[in-house]
């Protein structure tokens, strides 16, 4: 996602499984759970945010991530990672 305006600050529940609702732009391949498959062991996930010294980089919606990253990365004022992980077990 990029260019999310500056006043959004949370994401309220029910807006939790379409990011295009909070944001202007959404990846078209976010898993619609966090959770792995049963017994495939655990998975880290990250979330990451970055403060940007621009209002908008001007990204097209379809551009790729690595494209997005390079982009950003002569902007980055700040940068939070989130780290977890999720796990079921084998039935």
């Amino acid at each position: 996602m990029a260019d999310i305006p500056v006043g959004v600050s949370d994401c309220p529940r029910e807006r939790a499984t379409t990011p295009a609702r909070v944001c202007p732009r959404a990846p078209s391949s976010c898993p619609t759970t966090p959770a792995p498959p049963a017994g495939h062991g655990p998975h880290l996930h990250f979330v990451v945010v970055h403060a940007l010294a621009a209002e908008s980089i001007g990204v097209p919606a379809e551009a790729t991530p690595a494209f997005l990253g390079f982009n950003i990365a002569g902007h980055i004022l700040a940068r939070a990672v989130l780290t977890a992980t999720a796990e079921i077990p084998a039935a």
